[in-house]
């Protein structure tokens, strides 16, 4: 099925047209699936690739998303990237991937090479959308921030869903332990411009959910917004424009609303702005009970992807497994959600 979109996001590469808008708002049922924080450490790496084989031959599945966290430590070499990718381009279905801050931000710190991070940047983003506005795996068009210089970020609409994907990492830059200080001024400005791109994404794609009439919208970053314990000033700080922009989107719109995670590195579910929890009051935002939070299982220990449903006609509109990796131990429970 072609990419169904509405006119292109400000500043991005414009995806294919598909006039059939009835029938895109028509459509009742689209399935794919989700892992990030994979692969760490030779082993994993090794086993992606019958990963990917295995998730995108998956009845039903027709498309996957990797939320970013690909390396671990180690360096972020370029040939490192290149097995990811190639694993990446076994996928038989189309794959989105967005960035982490391990494959870039932290390759700064000697343990990972010491790197210059803003060249690690453009690396990744040269291995990893050499084609900016279509997927890896097989290609398909989407509408892209690349014409902003965000190219990882996209918009796409699968009945009865749209999809919005945005660059997040899960470092906030106050401190920025074990890098250079000739780095800072770059890593400042590129934080600032990150978090702007991600606002706009995340505002165009509620837009175009209610303009295609979607049942719900899933929002995919790497980053945990909500972290464990106590808010801690930095990462409010660094976060609070993405999830004041998550919060209003949520509010104005009339479907159900899920954001998809990763770094957490264990499967959680739960309504982070509702009533009660701590995150309104650290974000500055009034309670929300309808944005549903979905973590990945991840690191060293991940033992499971998520295979998600969207049907537009069922309450929830979306649910998910967790699916075994096959040669690991079983995951704890064979979750659904929510």
């Amino acid at each position: 099925m072609a990419a169904l979109l509405l006119p292109a996001l400000g500043g991005c590469a414009p995806a294919q047209r598909d006039s059939a808008d009835s029938a895109v708002r028509a459509g009742t049922t689209f399935a794919w699936a989700v892992l990030g924080d994979v692969p760490e450490g030779v082993g994993q790496l090794r086993q992606l690739p019958d990963v990917i084989d295995r998730l995108s031959a998956a009845p039903g599945v027709r498309m996957a998303f990797h939320l970013g966290g690909i390396k671990g430590l180690r360096p972020c070499s370029d040939g490192y990237y290149r097995q990811v990718r190639e694993a990446f381009d076994r996928s038989r279905v189309p794959l989105a991937y967005t960035f982490g801050g391990e494959e870039w931000l932290d390759c700064g710190r000697s343990e990972n090479g010491g790197f210059d991070p803003q060249e690690r940047l453009a690396a990744l983003r040269h291995t990893f959308v050499p084609r900016p506005g279509y997927t890896l795996g097989r290609p398909v068009p989407v509408d892209s921030q690349a014409g902003t210089g965000f190219p990882e970020n996209l918009v796409l609409v699968r009945p009865p869903v749209t999809f919005a994907a945005f660059h997040t990492v899960e470092a906030a830059l106050d401190p920025v332990p074990g890098h250079s200080p000739r780095s800072l001024p770059f890593l400042v400005a590129e934080e600032a411009g990150r978090s702007d791109a991600a606002v706009r994404l995340i505002r165009e794609g509620f837009r175009s959910a209610a303009s295609m009439q979607s049942a719900a919208v899933v929002l995919l970053t790497h980053a945990d917004l909500f972290p464990p314990g106590a808010p801690d000033p930095a990462t409010v700080r660094a976060y609070r424009p993405v999830v004041r922009a998550i919060a209003a989107g949520t509010r104005g719109f009339r479907g159900e609303v899920y954001l998809f995670t990763a770094d957490r590195r264990s499967h959680v579910t739960d309504a982070p702005l509702a009533r009660g929890s701590r995150w309104p009051d650290a974000y500055d935002v009034a309670p929300l009970d309808t944005l549903t939070r979905v973590t990945v299982d991840g690191g060293a220990g991940a033992t499971s992807y998520l295979s998600v449903t969207a049907r537009r006609h069922a309450r929830p509109v979306v649910s998910w497994t967790r699916v075994r990796v096959p040669g690991q131990a079983p995951a704890a429970a064979a979750a659904a959600g929510p």
